[in-house]
């Protein structure tokens, strides 16, 4: 775990997470970016480590996920994930198994979008 390598992101005030939280569930569309914007806000993960999210690195009950720096930082991390922010992920992770199975990236890609 993250905490476990002295990596604590910083944390937000309870009336931000929850605002936070609100938003992303009520306002944002997208499943994938819902997701990516949630990771961002919980992990403080750069948009390079966002990148290296994969499905299967999502725990079965997406309480957890695996980052990746390719040693640019502190190598792979293991995030808890808050409960707001799960059914967010569960879904950016099913659309994505829907359409390519449990691999590949977790987040939406740009080019994998076809209306």
């Amino acid at each position: 775990m993250a905490a476990d390598r002295d990596f604590f992101p910083p944390v937000m005030p309870p009336v931000t997470e929850a605002e936070v939280a609100w938003r992303l569930h009520h306002a944002t569309a997208h499943p994938y970016l819902a997701a990516q914007l949630a990771t961002a806000a919980f992990t403080a993960a750069s948009t390079t480590q966002l990148d290296t999210a994969q499905v299967r690195q999502l725990g079965p009950d997406a309480s957890t996920i695996t980052l990746h720096d390719h040693g640019l930082r502190t190598g792979c991390m293991t995030h808890s994930v808050p409960a707001w922010a799960r059914p967010l992920l569960r879904a950016a992770a099913l659309l994505r198994r829907l359409k390519a199975g449990t691999s590949g990236p977790l987040f939406w890609e740009a080019r994998d979008y076809r209306p």
